[in-house]
């Protein structure tokens, strides 16, 4: 087994502060762990002398309860390698390979590529059953369905008359449970997550006006005489060629943009209208972070960011309960506590978006804090 890894890397991987390839360098060292132990059912190792000091270091802080948890995938197993840390305690590398193994009676499956499109005609299609080819045709437009079940907006000879774009519009939602990508007029990729709606002309104006409610990773084709706008109920984002991530569900407090390349000018709204006061342009790696009143802006890895566009969650210091709900959209859940207390609870790790339900809950469960039951599509946490 490597132990090339010092405790004051894991510490920093475990702050955030890690540089990108800091960040590379732990986790290949959890994935070659995770590989030597890959051929054991259940495989216990104690690493105390990697981590044994971080009880100094967590001493002059406040207690609190942090479980850190890496999934990872290899050769359709999962292998976990699950830090726990508490100040009250040493902190306890563990290892743990293999799968749900029966701990859970019930399960759900995970999401999947499903939504709906309302063309601006009124038409509704059910993507998940329409057949892959062209599904409508709309003034100079064709609009079709790939064979790898992405949504295509085609331009085709003629072109309707500017200016329709503001009396109708093609609207895609996805349900719980479903995600979908939309290839836009312009030439512009969107990412849907689930639970969320985005709205847009069959023809762009002098700017390329989308509605969203929910989430989206966008890739913007360039057009600097053609501003693209992606507006929520709390603010707008404008760019012009660009790769950014916006995350504006109705439920959450805050609206998240996230900026990968190129630059975007965010905008909050205050009873729909634009304040001068709450503007600011993002650069790559930086975060904006909008609760309708205030906005500020931090440094993130944007990649990491993304983690759901590319099948994986993951888990930065997050609460408990800020992941039930992101799992319960994308299982399609409800999620129900015994104790509320629980919601507080932190954990730090990535899981496969396509494992069972199981799969993720069991490797939480390793951690004794927490304990699930999977009733139907309900999820009850408990102590």
């Amino acid at each position: 087994m490597k132990k090339d890894i010092s405790k004051d890397l894991l510490q920093k991987y475990e702050d955030g502060t890690c540089t990108p390839e800091e960040v590379n360098k732990v986790e290949d060292w959890y994935r070659t762990i995770a590989k030597e132990n890959a051929g054991t059912p259940f495989a216990q190792n104690l690493i105390v002398e990697e981590l044994a000091s971080l009880e100094q270091i967590r001493s002059s802080r406040k207690r609190k309860e942090t479980i850190v948890i890496r999934l990872y995938q290899e050769y359709k197993r999962f292998a976990v390698a699950a830090l726990i840390c508490f100040s009250a305690g040493i902190g306890v590398y563990l290892m743990f390979a293999g799968r749900n193994d029966g701990v859970f009676e019930n399960d759900v499956d995970p999401g999947k590529n499903q939504a709906v499109l309302t063309l601006e005609n009124g038409k509704r299609i059910k993507l998940t059953d329409a057949e892959n080819g062209e599904l409508a045709t709309l003034p100079g437009m064709r609009v079709s369905k790939t064979k790898n079940g992405e949504l295509m907006f085609q331009v085709t000879g003629s072109s309707p008359t500017v200016g329709n774009s503001k009396k109708s519009l093609n609207t895609i939602e996805t349900p719980k449970g479903g995600q979908y990508m939309v290839c836009l007029p312009d030439g512009s990729k969107v990412w849907l997550n689930a639970a969320s709606t985005l709205s847009f002309p069959t023809t762009f104006d002098v700017t390329r006006n989308v509605a969203l409610s929910g989430e989206a990773y966008f890739e913007i084709k360039k057009d600097k005489a053609h501003p693209f706008i992606v507006t929520s109920p709390k603010q707008t984002v404008q760019v012009l060629g660009t790769h950014f991530n916006v995350s504006s569900y109705p439920e959450d407090i805050v609206v998240k943009t996230t900026l990968l390349e190129g630059s975007v000018r965010v905008s909050g709204l205050q009873k729909g209208t634009e304040t001068s006061s709450n503007v600011l342009i993002l650069k790559p790696n930086e975060q904006s972070v909008n609760n309708g009143l205030t906005m500020n802006v931090g440094q993130v890895e944007a990649e990491n960011e993304i983690d759901w566009h590319n099948g994986t969650f993951a888990f930065k210091r997050e609460t408990l309960g800020e992941i039930m709900k992101e799992l319960a959209r994308w299982y399609d859940l409800k999620v129900t506590y015994q104790d509320t207390a629980l919601q507080q609870l932190h954990f730090v790790g990535r899981a496969s978006r396509y494992a069972k339900i199981s799969d993720i809950l069991c490797q939480m469960q390793l951690t004794k804090e927490v304990k699930f039951k999977i009733t139907g599509k309900e999820i009850t946490v408990m102590r």
